[in-house]
């Protein structure tokens, strides 16, 4: 692979336009990974809560209409 310092001002601004180029395609990988993960962890974590049927004393009841359909 051959690589070439940057030297004069437009060779720099190609490749700090490249760098960020790749920072942009990098984080948005990043996103999408992240979410699915966060999304299954707090599915996972607010399931355990609609799914209990005692609650305890110092909680209220919670009203009959509010469990959602589990899958």
């Amino acid at each position: 692979m051959f690589c070439q310092i940057a030297v004069t001002r437009q060779e720099k601004n190609v490749a700090a336009k490249y760098w960020e180029h790749q920072r942009k395609i990098a984080e948005s990988i990043r996103d999408v990974y992240d979410k699915i993960n966060e999304d299954n962890y707090h599915e996972k974590f607010y399931k355990r809560f609609t799914v209990l049927s005692e609650r305890p004393d110092f909680l209220e009841p919670m009203p009959k209409n509010y469990r959602k359909k589990i899958n």
